[in-house]
């Protein structure tokens, strides 16, 4: 029996595998090159089979941020542990039946589609929301 832990973990073989391959290309291009937006659509694929759509719009913005602002960093992740914005996404899509990983994608959601629009939006993260 597993653990409550590790019950909540995404234990989908392909997921872990498309996330592991997206790893590879950023960790080889160091860059959002075509290599890497092509294996976020691939698990942008994956989801909308598993009928997933936060996550689904999630990936689209993250490399549409990507693209647009020639990198990705959430300075709210630069600032915890030393993890690279990129790296801490993908834990979030590796683990994302964790309800606090869902609602942080929400708020990623949220910060990117304002940023795409031109806003001047900051990064609120669940936890921080709640203390204001």
């Amino acid at each position: 029996m597993l653990k409550k832990k590790e019950e909540k973990k995404n234990r989908d073989p392909k997921v872990v595998d498309l996330v592991e391959k997206i790893k590879d290309a950023f960790a080889k291009d160091n860059s959002f090159s075509q290599n890497v937006v092509s294996a976020m659509q691939e698990l942008r694929n994956l989801f909308i089979e598993q009928e997933q759509p936060t996550l689904v719009k999630s990936i689209r913005l993250v490399y549409e941020y990507a693209e647009a602002f020639d990198s990705f960093s959430i300075d709210a992740w630069e600032e915890e542990g030393g993890l690279v914005s990129f790296d801490y996404y993908l834990g979030l899509l590796e683990n994302s039946n964790n309800k606090y990983n869902k609602e942080e994608i929400k708020a990623l959601n949220i910060y990117l589609k304002a940023r795409l629009s031109g806003e001047d939006a900051e990064f609120l993260r669940p936890e921080d929301d709640e203390e204001a």
